[in-house]
């Protein structure tokens, strides 16, 4: 994207007074907003971006409390992030978007199909924190967020070139495209938004029993770290027949990552279907 009507443009937008910077291409095409998971920010789809933005308008906000969106003693919450994205489609004026989300941002993407279904066309849920009835506990919550406050701590030992190196052993399958926004994002984001984990898995079968517009939800191998079962997703495709499933073997939480191509093959034939 380097030619100069194509490069990326920045901007910030106001949501209940709240800063939420982003990135955008503009060729006026056809919107699609991309809502990352926690811990990441806007730049980590820049891979995904530079695949769709000559058929796509790509939007990629920062959600509060990561990137260079505003943090601090604010609200994190699933209700707040839905209500930023609704804004941000609001106030950029699009045009029934398809939202595209993963992990914390699918969930997010999820919920503003069910309380704004007139803002979203579609949604494409890059393995959501729907987890199985059998983990809606306080328990399992706390130890997620023992988990995420860890991970907080040794992000914060490491100096930038320190977080690649570490990202590379963790991950080496990624691409280096991959690899530098993830490892840049882990050192951007405030502490507090790991207290909001609770609500992210909270009531997510009465959310997607809301849910009218279509749906692509791609999953992975619990066993690699993928959160949405095969059964849960069965299940939610019973009761929906507008939405689809797809299983990727080899991938785990971060499919988009894991399988890059075999998910940007994925992603690209669904915009196809969406938008034709």
């Amino acid at each position: 994207m380097n030619e100069s009507s194509e490069k990326l443009y920045y901007g910030n937008i106001e949501s209940d007074g709240i800063k939420l910077h982003y990135a955008r291409t503009s060729l006026g095409l056809r919107p699609v907003v991309f809502l990352h998971g926690m811990t990441d920010n806007g730049s980590i789809w820049g891979q995904l971006a530079a695949a769709l933005y000559q058929k796509y308008d790509i939007f990629l906000p920062d959600a509060r409390g990561h990137g260079l969106s505003q943090g601090g003693d604010i609200e994190y919450s699933l209700t707040a992030m839905t209500d930023d994205a609704a804004n941000f489609i609001r106030l950029l004026e699009l045009d029934r978007p398809v939202v595209i989300g993963h992990s914390m941002g699918a969930s997010v993407a999820g919920n503003l199909a069910a309380e704004y279904p007139n803002l979203v066309r579609a949604i494409i849920l890059i393995d959501p924190t729907w987890y199985d009835a059998e983990y809606l506990t306080a328990e399992f919550a706390r130890q997620v967020i023992s988990e995420f406050e860890k991970a907080y701590e040794e992000y914060h030992q490491l100096s930038g070139i320190e977080m690649i190196e570490y990202a590379k052993r963790h991950h080496p399958n990624w691409s280096e495209s991959d690899i530098l926004p993830w490892a840049k994002s882990k050192q951007q984001y405030d502490r507090r938004i790991i207290g909001m984990i609770p609500t992210l898995a909270e009531s997510w079968s009465q959310i997607t029993s809301r849910i009218n517009i279509p749906a692509l939800i791609m999953t992975g191998d619990p066993q690699k770290g993928s959160i949405v079962s095969q059964k849960v997703s069965e299940e939610l495709l019973m009761k929906h027949s507008n939405w689809k499933s797809i299983y990727f073997e080899d991938a785990g939480h971060n499919i988009q990552r894991d399988q890059f191509e075999k998910s940007r093959d994925a992603i690209v034939k669904y915009l196809a279907e969406i938008y034709s």
